[in-house]
């Protein structure tokens, strides 16, 4: 179940809450799996979306967007986390359908998580962060591709793994049934 309330204007701005109707299974660290007992899942989010350059609709408009994250950290490896960057919509006036955008976001691992990870492994950092740089843009009708890098520092907050560099590249198909 998911409750938002918000302000719309120059930007946008809304703040929610989010449980499930349903307990869920305590989650320890991935060498164990599932723990103990179940709890009650949910937590809060606020986001905030500006315009900061351009005009609505037009080429060249830039986005800037926050989102902020708690869960009660028990049914979640996360805490909480953070996302924020900017969105630069039509960089090529030649490309309506064109979008590039960088940004970065952190999930913060739970303190009970951290301290379930048996005493015998490499303990756990405190988190795992992004830096993120995408592009996106409409081929022909009904195909668009997005090739996406993401630098990740700590993956999964376990000290022992380097920092990893992924590149991805999404294809959308889409069809109208007309």
């Amino acid at each position: 179940m998911i409750g938002e309330a918000g302000w719309t204007g120059s930007g946008r701005v809304a703040i929610g809450a989010w449980t499930y109707t349903r307990t869920q299974p305590t989650i320890i660290p991935p060498e164990i799996s599932q723990g103990p007992g179940f709890h009650a899942s949910r937590g809060v989010y606020l986001i905030a979306e500006r315009l900061l350059a351009g005009k609505a609709d037009t080429p060249r408009q830039l986005e800037g967007f926050l989102r902020l994250g708690l869960s009660e950290g028990k049914t979640t490896p996360f805490r909480g986390g953070w996302q924020g960057g900017l969105l630069l919509k039509q960089p090529f006036a030649s490309r309506p359908d064109s979008a590039v955008s960088i940004g970065a976001g952190s999930g913060v691992l739970s303190n009970s998580y951290r301290s379930a990870n048996p005493p015998e492994l490499p303990a756990l950092g405190r988190a795992e962060t992004i830096i993120e740089a995408t592009y996106t843009d409409t081929l022909m009708k009904g195909v668009s591709l997005q090739p996406d890098i993401q630098y990740v520092i700590n993956p999964a907050a376990d000290r022992t793994i380097r920092n990893a560099l992924v590149l991805g590249l999404r294809l959308t198909l889409g069809w109208s049934a007309h």
